[in-house]
């Protein structure tokens, strides 16, 4: 882990306001580039899908597409916050597509992390009545193993929008007649070919969901859970924002969620100076430094409403 200077975050970043401009269906016509991203995965898909019945040109195209498809995940992210296209109906066509992408439908990742992790990343005792989805803070007080992180949050992904249906009851029914369409899709393409769909498409919902799970363990580990300028870690790697859409900006992002992908470097400048240094993170985060690193919140916040104690386990 490494701490940023500074007076790296202070500089002056603006957007051009040619690109978050409108251009026919985009609400922004700087997510033309996401949108060619998402269809180039997705030709590429269904050009090995339909292309070629041999099973070893399969795998090796998939096992070679798949870094690239890891893309789709933020762009997923960034597209449930901000919609992509003007009309409701392309929002949902484009969400329909990228699903074979990142693994959660429309309206279940709402559910999940909208209207979920953003309402409730402080919220991470055990007695919550609304517990982080992505909580990474044990019942004894100590810091969740990655692994144990990872397999427990892909495991409760689709149960979390059951969880948080009173929050939003419609998106729960809507969520349910999505995944009844992609369920059709699946069938038909499993009829058609049952390998070609598991090597396709199966194995990258699945992966994917634990590629996005894995890279939110760094995201909020061992920080403030009262401080929302110091709850998040903020990565400002210029090539890891660009293949991320600027995931980086992650104190910016869960401050004003409403706030564009292109903007948040922007805006990440205009706060810059509420961020606490030990809050700026480059590469992934390990349970040991996020172990220390909440060891250092604690001493800070003598109020920190978890026992700083680990609690002996039965057994």
């Amino acid at each position: 882990m490494y701490v940023f200077p500074r007076e790296s975050t202070a500089m002056s970043v603006q957007s051009n306001p040619r690109l978050m401009a409108p251009l026919g269906p985009f609400r922004h016509r700087v997510d033309i580039a996401p949108f060619t991203v998402i269809m180039a995965l997705s030709t590429v898909q269904l050009g090995l899908f339909f292309g070629t019945e041999s099973t070893l040109i399969r795998v090796a195209g998939m096992v070679a597409v798949w870094p690239a498809t890891t893309i789709a995940i933020a762009i997923a992210h960034s597209h449930f916050h901000v919609p992509t296209f003007r009309w409701p109906l392309l929002n949902r066509l484009y969400e329909f597509v990228f699903f074979y992408q990142s693994g959660m439908p429309s309206y279940g990742w709402q559910l999940n992390h909208n209207f979920g992790h953003h309402q409730h990343y402080l919220k991470q005792n055990s007695d919550a009545a609304y517990r982080d989805e992505y909580y990474w803070l044990e019942p004894d007080g100590t810091v969740t193993r990655k692994l144990r992180y990872v397999l427990r949050t892909v495991t409760l992904a689709y149960l979390y929008p059951i969880r948080n249906r009173r929050l939003r009851p419609d998106y729960l029914r809507k969520m349910g007649a999505v995944m009844l369409l992609h369920a059709i899709v699946l069938a038909i393409l499993f009829m058609y070919d049952v390998l070609g769909t598991l090597i396709c498409f199966v194995s990258i919902i699945v992966a994917n969901m634990f590629v996005n799970t894995y890279f939110s363990y760094s995201h909020h580990a061992g920080l403030s859970l009262s401080d929302r300028f110091g709850a998040s870690y903020t990565n400002l790697s210029r090539l890891e924002n660009l293949i991320t859409f600027n995931t980086g900006y992650h104190t910016a992002h869960h401050v004003r969620a409403s706030v564009h992908w292109y903007a948040l470097p922007a805006f990440h400048a205009s706060i810059a100076a509420r961020i606490p240094a030990h809050c700026y993170l480059s590469g992934g985060l390990t349970w040991k430094e996020a172990t220390a690193q909440l060891a250092r919140t604690r001493a800070g916040q003598p109020s920190f409403a978890v026992p700083s104690v680990p609690v002996e386990r039965p057994g």
